[in-house]
């Protein structure tokens, strides 16, 4: 199950909502990681990335801007690892 279905299916997220947070996962927030975030598979290999983007002052910027949109799209996307991990 992809991250999106997994908000949709799992969480209950609208479609609008989910799409959101997937754009702000595979676009913005991969952007500012200098990686693809949708490649990573792991809690334990998302987390120091996530530690690091939630650093950094553009971030910051952005995500107190977007109403902490982007720090949500970070747990979120934390949360499907962990459910897929088990």
């Amino acid at each position: 199950m992809n991250f999106i279905n997994w908000m949709i299916n799992e969480q209950y997220k609208a479609e609008s909502t989910a799409s959101k947070y997937n754009g702000a996962i595979s676009n913005r927030l991969s952007l500012m990681a200098n990686v693809n975030l949708i490649n990573i598979k792991t809690t334990e290999g998302f987390i120091p990335v996530k530690n690091n983007i939630e650093n950094l002052t553009e971030f910051q910027s952005i995500n107190e801007k977007g109403h902490h949109m982007y720090s949500r799209a970070l747990e979120m996307y934390l949360q499907y690892l962990g459910d897929i991990e088990d």
